[in-house]
């Protein structure tokens, strides 16, 4: 072999180890979940942040006429209300939903809840 096939091999080999580093470490990336207890303990942290959170749906709302609603997912460590424009998935179901984080109600300086605007839901 000559030296400009071995440097164009290596250049081919490089260049695949680069694109497989890629995608492992947007796999990774894409697959972390928060837990619940986190995010519903230090929503200052996390207020307006997106986040990832997977576990079992509970109860849930829904309003037709609005288009929209909610719904419980609890992950073992604590539940959180899913504010979704779609309608909620089935009691007992597990899910993986991305959204952002908000306060529920603000009194004042004092935060009643937390909710996940719902962006994706598998």
């Amino acid at each position: 072999m000559t030296i400009k096939r071995l440097n164009a091999r290596l250049i081919h080999y490089i260049f695949a180890i680069c694109v497989i580093l890629v995608m492992m470490l947007t796999v990774i990336s894409c697959s972390k979940t928060n837990k619940i207890s986190d995010i519903t303990g230090n929503l200052s942290q996390y207020d307006g942040k997106s986040v990832s959170i997977s576990g079992y749906v509970g109860n849930s709302l829904w309003n037709a006429l609005t288009g929209r609603g909610a719904y419980q997912v609890d992950d073992g460590s604590a539940n959180v209300w899913v504010v979704t424009n779609k309608e909620p998935p089935v009691k007992g179901v597990k899910v993986k939903v991305q959204g952002t984080v908000s306060p529920a109600f603000t009194l004042g300086d004092t935060n009643l809840g937390t909710v996940i605007n719902e962006t994706n839901r598998n």
